[in-house]
């Protein structure tokens, strides 16, 4: 795993919209990039860091997988579309 650290753009007032009492926190990455050798990886980053996930668009049919995927937001791509 790499992390890659993050600044705000210094030119843009954050308060203006997010409020004068707002300040920026980084407690958890905001992407996380890796690939997964098997299902086990999946659920051991869903422990540590529940993300959302980009799977197949054929991830969504499977049984109970494709619930709980749907359940965590996960994005379905068509792969075998090239317009994706």
């Amino acid at each position: 795993m790499v992390w890659v650290e993050v600044e705000f753009v210094k030119d843009v007032d954050y308060k203006k919209w997010l409020g004068p009492d707002w300040k920026p926190s980084f407690s958890n990455p905001s992407t996380i990039i890796s690939n997964h050798i098997c299902w086990m990886d999946i659920l051991i980053a869903q422990s540590i860091f529940f993300p959302s996930f980009v799977a197949k668009k054929s991830v969504r049919k499977y049984p109970l997988v494709g619930n709980i995927a749907a359940a965590i937001d996960c994005l379905f791509v068509d792969s075998a579309s090239s317009k994706e």
